[in-house]
């Protein structure tokens, strides 16, 4: 993270009316590989989060947060003394790919606390809205 951290560059950045609709909706995805090669170390958490570091060093607007005006007027500010870091899980489960396949991938067979946000987008305790999470 201290990389990232090193490489972001305060800005902000004007939302257009239209830009903010969408802001209050939390848009899920969620993908699920095989592990087709039964490999030990299939996907492994330090490489995903450096993976998800570096996606970051991209896009740094994910780390920003919104700031409102009383005119209707809507910011995204990126400060790299106050980021307002995207949320970043990381999980283990005994579902298994094939049980998500033959359901075909049915939320209702998904792992429990998959999903860690609502459709529904709220503050968290310091106020902000994350822009992003990661599970």
């Amino acid at each position: 993270m201290d990389k990232f951290v090193s490489t972001v560059e305060n800005h902000e950045i004007p939302l257009h009316p239209l830009d903010t609709q969408a802001a209050f909706l939390n848009v899920p995805y969620h993908f699920f590989y095989p592990n087709t090669n039964q490999s030990d170390d299939f996907m492994p958490n330090d490489v995903l989060r450096d993976s998800f570091y570096r996606a970051l060093e991209r896009f740094p607007i994910l780390a920003g947060y919104l700031r409102s005006e009383g005119t209707g007027k809507t910011t995204v500010v990126v400060d790299r003394n106050d980021l307002n870091m995207p949320e970043y899980l990381e999980s283990t489960s005994d579902v298994l790919f094939s049980e998500l396949q033959d359901a075909k991938f049915h939320h209702s067979s998904w792992p429990n606390g998959l999903s860690t946000t609502g459709p529904i987008t709220v503050a968290s305790a310091n106020g902000r809205i994350k822009l992003m999470n990661v599970h």
